[in-house]
């Protein structure tokens, strides 16, 4: 953050009935909800409608950024489907245009039924779009869910 951070001021802010963050808090928990919504019932106009152009999107951190053609090489439906997603606790908020939400996706890879334990941390820009995320999980977030 830019300004040095005053709870005495945000709670100021929020007994006036003012917004304390911009994007508006209410804005960026509809628009993470939509993407969980969008894991288990596709939209194809869910990136263009939320995501800013020049996005950056790291999957899983660590892994290196990408863009949204790199996004598609990456989860390729021939190797990776997503079957649904479920939030696994609330989203959190931030004190400024970030939020976190933990959510477990569950997938096809190569013929393989497993769900991945996700924490997303969601960056939003002036106009309300999602800038960036930054995707935490590893090896041990993911389960084989069918034993062969």
């Amino acid at each position: 953050m830019s300004e040095e951070f005053d709870l005495s001021a945000i709670v100021a802010t929020l007994a006036e009935g003012r917004q304390a963050a911009s994007p508006a808090r209410e804005h960026m928990l509809a628009v993470m909800q939509k993407y969980i919504d969008n894991l288990n019932d596709p939209d194809p106009a869910f990136f263009s409608d939320n995501f800013s152009e020049n996005y950056r999107y790291e999957d899983p951190v660590g892994a290196g950024v990408l863009c949204s053609a790199a996004m598609a090489e990456r989860f390729d439906p021939r190797f990776f489907t997503i079957k649904s997603g479920e939030l696994i606790s609330p989203i959190s908020m931030s004190m400024g245009n970030s939020a976190a939400m933990a959510f477990r996706v569950f997938a096809d890879v190569d013929g393989r039924n497993i769900s991945i334990d996700i924490v997303d941390v969601m960056t939003f820009d002036a106009a309300g779009k999602i800038a960036d995320v930054k995707a935490y999980w590893g090896v041990e977030n993911i389960t084989l869910i069918d034993q062969r």
